[in-house]
């Protein structure tokens, strides 16, 4: 049996500014504005409609929404749907079960773990 290693980190920041966290805010409006080729705004006069947009999580999720529906103004794709269910290559046992283990014998082999235990 093996087990999968984690590492969670949590980051906190105490200024707080209309309900979230200032510092996570930015950061998240900055990135988000990177990935879509947004150029960040020195001041308010500059700032683009997107960019104000990025600023809240609701205005940010239907930037992403109306750009996507928009067809991305080259600025993103939509996720592939995948392959259309006629276009599917059926898989034997051996690719699904590559070690090829017998699940009709997984309640003997448990039991006789539990016993030798």
């Amino acid at each position: 049996m093996t087990f999968d290693g984690g590492l969670d980190v949590a980051s906190i920041d105490t200024a707080i500014g209309e309900g979230y966290s200032a510092g996570i805010a930015n950061f998240r409006q900055r990135l988000m504005a990177a990935k879509l080729g947004v150029n960040p705004a020195a001041t308010v006069a500059a700032a683009t409609a997107l960019w104000i947009r990025l600023a809240k999580p609701e205005s940010a999720f239907d930037v992403v929404f109306d750009l996507l529906a928009g067809g991305g103004a080259g600025r993103l794709q939509p996720i592939w749907a995948g392959a259309e269910p006629d276009n599917i290559i059926p898989q034997s046992d051996a690719v699904v079960d590559p070690d090829g283990v017998d699940t009709d014998s997984f309640l003997q082999l448990f039991a006789a773990l539990i016993v030798e235990g």
